[in-house]
């Protein structure tokens, strides 16, 4: 994992998976496949998809008017093209993902290695709040 941040956002695998979602624009394509890669690993499939999908559910988040500080405006506006199809119809989907991330997944295991354990855990569950 990189550095010491421990924000949705904050890594390798999240910000090219970002970056990919970002350039296909109107797709919520890729959202879909991220949260689908964690639910059929149950979260115990490799740390980098559960990082994809906490990004994917940080857009779902965005989509409902709260989303993470700092979040850049190429990123906003592909949200604000797509929020239908992301608040309104995988809400559910993200919520379910993150929780399952947080509760017993590989990149949880990571994290509980690490010191920064608890505000790794406390910014996955402040998205989960951003996300009811």
């Amino acid at each position: 994992m990189d550095g010491s941040q421990t924000g949705g956002l904050d890594n390798g695998a999240a910000a090219a998976w970002l970056q990919c979602v970002l350039e296909r624009f109107d797709d919520v394509a890729l959202v879909d496949i991220a949260f689908d890669l964690v639910a059929e690993a149950e979260g115990r499939g490799n740390v980098s998809r559960c990082q994809e999908a906490i990004a994917a559910a940080e857009l779902v988040a965005a989509a409902g008017r709260k989303p993470r500080p700092g979040l850049d405006a190429e990123t906003l506006a592909w949200v604000e093209r797509n929020w239908t199809l992301l608040w309104q119809e995988r809400r559910r989907i993200a919520l379910a993902t993150v929780t399952v991330v947080l509760k017993s997944s590989a990149l949880a295991d990571r994290w509980k290695e690490r010191a920064d354990f608890v505000a790794w855990r406390s910014d996955v569950e402040n998205l989960l709040e951003r996300l009811s």
